[in-house]
């Protein structure tokens, strides 16, 4: 299995299956080292983020943030695994974090990205103009993926003409969203993800994983009426555009 997006592995975790191609993000300075200590295993990929929730929240370190980034450049430079993300664009965070400062950073990161040819994974909540501009506005020379992606079909079509892929989590089906009903109507891949420990309605345990993505699958599955053995293989066909680099 596939999942795109989570986070660190939280205290007491069960053991992570060591087929599983899993991407582990990261949205701050604290939790970059954190990705030396994950056992070594090629298909878990190390993100490494600087998310608009946190400087937000931590807005004494704003005048820190080019040391943040020459950081975040030296770590990915020196680790094969790893690939940007997360961080973006999101509307709830301008009083402290301001839009145009929001922008300028997913820009600088992007431009990371293609320099060292590694994919983003980006995190948007706000209009879809503004997104578009940014991704206009950079080369596109490895994937990007839009997590946690709950916008219209068109949208999902736009972005993958400017070289980006979604990524669907269980909010998709867990809430009243209005992709839930369109979701059969997707003629472009899509990715899956756990974005686990933070699952809508749940507060995760160190067992819940495994159940949590396998019934993501099956979630999504039936959704799309077809067996999750060939959802699986079409996530897994993604892999070899996304996972190596």
């Amino acid at each position: 299995m596939f999942d795109i997006h989570r986070h660190l592995p939280i205290q007491h975790e069960v053991s992570l299956p060591q087929d599983w191609q899993i991407w582990f993000a990261t949205s701050s300075p604290s939790e970059w080292e954190t990705l030396a200590t994950l056992p070594h295993n090629p298909l878990w990929k190390h993100g490494y983020g600087l998310s608009s929730q946190w400087l937000s929240t931590n807005s004494a370190s704003l005048p820190e943030l080019d040391n943040y980034i020459e950081k975040l450049t030296e770590l990915l430079q020196a680790d094969p695994l790893g690939y940007l993300g997360e961080f973006g664009i999101d509307d709830r965070y301008i009083e402290n974090f301001p839009l145009t400062k929001q922008i300028s950073l997913a820009k600088h990161l992007l431009h990371i990205a293609s320099e060292f040819g590694r994919p983003a994974v980006m995190h948007h909540v706000g209009t879809t103009t503004t997104l578009f501009a940014l991704l206009d506005a950079v080369p596109i020379t490895k994937p990007i993926i839009i997590h946690g992606f709950l916008g219209s079909v068109e949208t999902g079509r736009q972005l993958h003409q400017r070289g980006c892929y979604i990524s669907l989590g269980p909010r998709v089906w867990i809430q009243k969203t209005r992709i839930k009903k369109r979701l059969h109507e997707f003629d472009i891949p899509f990715c899956l993800e756990t974005d686990f420990p933070f699952v809508p309605g749940k507060i995760a345990g160190p067992a819940d994983y495994e159940i949590i993505l396998k019934n993501h699958y099956k979630q999504i599955a039936q959704m799309l009426k077809i067996e999750v053995e060939i959802l699986e293989e079409r996530i897994d066909g993604l892999t070899s555009i996304l996972t190596y680099w």
